[in-house]
This record gives C-alpha cells, structure tokens and sequence, in this order.
C-alpha cells in the first residue's frame, strides 16, 4: 500500500514540530520520526489503528507522545488525514 498525508495533516505535523522545537528540538525529531513509521507500518497493516466514532477511519497513538494519527484507507492507500495532539477535538467534532 502507499501512503499519503492530506495537507490538513502535514500542517498539523507541521505545528506540532513547531512547536515542541521551541522547547526541545530532539523530541520535536522524534515525534515527526515516530508519525513517519507509523505511516509506514499502516502501509504493510492497514488495519492496526482502532475505529473511531467517524465511519471507516480509525486511529494510531503514536506510543509514548500524546498525539493521535487519524487515517483512512482508499483504494491502494492509506491516507493520514490528521495528527492531533491528545487533548483536542477529534477532527469531524
């Protein structure tokens, strides 16, 4: 499978990276690592993340950092369609 991120989600890293550097720019590496294979492991296990509320999305959390990967699959790929720190809105709320 391929993956893809929609803009949404690359400006949500994005924010995310911008952020945290400010504070610790290792762990702001390590988060953008950590998104990066989770993408890729949804590429070879499509079906790893849990079901949401929203009908055929489903979520990763991303081991010890407070952020959710919202993804879908389409045809041959998988679509990361938001990266959300823990503590905001699900993104269709």
């Amino acid at each position: 499978m391929r993956v893809r991120y929609t803009l949404t989600a690359l400006a949500e890293l994005e924010e995310i990276f911008t952020h945290v550097v400010q504070h610790d720019r290792s762990a702001a590496v390590r988060i953008v690592d950590r998104v990066d294979l989770i993408a890729a492991r949804l590429a070879e296990f499509t079906m790893i993340g849990h079901p949401v509320d929203e009908p055929d999305v489903r979520l990763v959390p991303p081991g010890r950092f407070p952020y959710r990967v919202f993804y879908t699959l389409s045809e041959d790929t998988v679509v990361i369609l938001n990266v959300r720190h823990a503590a905001r809105s699900r993104p269709w709320e």
